[in-house]
This record gives C-alpha cells, structure tokens and sequence, in this order.
C-alpha cells in the first residue's frame, strides 16, 4: 500500500502534467485512481502479487490475535521527513500509535483469554524489535515475537490467528483479502498531524471507519471494535469481505489476471 509521508505520494505535483506510462498495476481501485491524478496510464487491479501466489487452506484457528509488527531501528532512531510539508517526525512520534494499539490489544486478550503474538518485521536479529514491544507490554502478558522466517512468513501467521491487527501494514490489508479476520487501527496520523494519507485503506473513500477498523485514536471506536470481536459470527464478516473486497484489496488466486495481461501484451 502507499502514502504520502515518506513514500512515492509526497513526491508527486499536479503542476507537472508530462508524467505517463502504458499500464499501471495496483492493489485496488483507489490507489490506481489516486496515480492517474498525477499519471496518464490504464489502471489495471490485480491485488497483491505475493499474496496472489499464497492460498489460505487454514480453517482451524488459534485462540490468538497477531499483531503486524511494522518496527524498524533506522526508524526509531532516526524517524522520518515528510517531504511535502517540509517537517521531520521522530521516531517515539511515529510510533506512538503502537504503544495505544498494543496496550489495547493486551488489555483484550487478558480478559478474553485470547493469546498475543507479534509478526516481526525482521528476517534478520530480532532483538531490539522484541525489546520494542516488551517495554510496551511489561508483563502485562506472555507474548511471542514471530520471526520472519521467508517471505511467506507472515501469510501463514495471519492464517493461523482468529485475528490479525495492524496500523497501516500492507500486510494487514493483505490478510483481508485472504478473508481472514482483522481488526485495523490506522490512527498513525493522529500523533504525526497529517490530515490525509494515514487513514484506513487511503486513499479509498468513505471508507476510513467501518465495522472492525478505525482511523480516530477514540477510546469509543476502540470499545465499538471490541464489541464487533466479541459479538460478530461468520455471516458479519462475510458480508464485509463481500462488500469490502474491492474496496481495499481482492485476492486473484495464482495472479489470473496478472498473468492474461501479460499473455495479452506479448
């Protein structure tokens, strides 16, 4: 997925109208509109490539929710520059969000006796990602850190838990198109003061609140989502992958699409 702080977004302008290719291939509908306010091409929506290649055959799932780690040292120490407005972020701003999100989701799994595990965002030494998320956790609950074994990794996590949680991960939206469970708090913007890029599946439209999502940092949107978790059956969240799916992000097993484009040009 992309944005606008610190990602290709911010370094568009709609003054510089010369900028064309002959298709551009994105994860949804929004996205693709969003490119051609700056880009003259013809959008194609193929979903997630890697995530196309990945079925989900997983119907038993753990009593578990997982959270989509989307730490990174260079991050934390070094934060980010929103190349827009001309404004630096640190690292502690950009990942407050975490430190709310995380303390919510613990909070949810003591009373309800769910288990907490973290997709780590490292295929390489893990230790200060894990560090990162103890401090926040103290010892609150037992959690375990997920290592990215291959790239694979995080699909089959996210199959495996009841639930996935994120912030903005593309990884959150991906497990979505897998008809997985998520619970997305995209909240990000509300500590970085960003009035646009950061809400849920930006830059699609009415779309940055739903049933089991919220883009306010509002302890009352958190208590609704709770209530959603608690008291939704398979038939909610059907009807939400149905009416949703395109909206945020399809799942075009084995990349048919994908692959009648190519077979097409050539």
């Amino acid at each position: 997925m992309r944005a606008i702080v610190n990602d290709i977004f911010s370094l568009f302008d709609k003054n510089i109208r010369d900028l064309g290719c002959d298709y551009l291939l994105t994860m949804n509908k929004s996205t693709g509109e969003k490119f051609l306010e700056y880009i003259t091409a013809k959008n194609i929506i193929i979903g997630s490539i890697t995530n196309n290649n990945n079925i989900n055959n997983n119907h038993n799932k753990k009593k578990t929710i997982l959270f989509i780690s989307q730490f990174t040292e260079n991050r934390m120490q070094n934060g980010i520059y929103d190349q827009r407005c001309k404004k630096f972020y640190s690292g502690e701003s950009f990942y407050k969000a975490e430190k709310i999100v995380v303390k919510f989701l613990v909070n949810f799994c003591k009373r309800n006796n769910f288990k907490f595990e973290i997709a780590s965002n490292s295929s390489g030494n893990s230790e200060k990602e894990y560090n990162f998320f103890s401090s926040m956790i103290s010892n609150d609950i037992e959690f375990k850190l997920l290592k990215k074994i291959h790239e694979n990794s995080t699909y089959k996590y996210s199959d495996e838990a009841e639930y996935t949680a994120f912030i903005d991960s593309t990884a959150g939206y991906e497990s979505f198109a897998r008809r997985n469970k998520i619970v997305g708090f995209s909240i990000r913007g509300n500590f970085l003061d960003i009035a646009e890029g950061c809400s849920f599946a930006w830059p699609g439209k009415n779309i940055s609140e739903g049933p089991c999502w919220t883009s306010r940092n509002d302890v009352n949107e958190f208590r609704r989502i709770e209530n959603f978790m608690l008291n939704s059956d398979n038939n909610d969240w059907n009807k939400i992958f149905d009416e949703y799916s395109e909206k945020i992000m399809i799942h075009d097993i084995n990349n048919s699409i994908l692959n009648n484009f190519f077979k097409k040009i050539i």
